[in-house]
């Protein structure tokens, strides 16, 4: 009784943390921080693109979601890297 409690207990909590540590949340919180580019592909985007020839549909494949997300060097030296 008491194994089939926990191990339930267990799998609601990684339920809980694995959605806050998505990767829309975090793409939310930080979209707008100074000095971040950051740009999601809209899905008619993508369906648009997909439909021009057959290479750039093998390309796109099955793709749903597109983000990029650039942020800023901590230190001058890894900029220059």
């Amino acid at each position: 009784m008491y194994k089939k409690i926990s191990i339930l207990f267990l799998l609601v909590l990684f339920y809980n943390c694995s959605s806050y540590n998505s990767i829309d949340t975090f793409y939310n919180a930080h979209k707008n921080d100074n000095q971040v580019t950051a740009v999601r592909v809209p899905q008619f985007m993508l369906k648009l693109i997909s439909g021009i020839s057959p290479e750039m549909q093998t390309l796109i494949g099955n793709t749903r979601d597109l983000r990029y997300m650039q942020f800023p060097s901590a230190t001058p030296a890894e900029h220059n890297f």
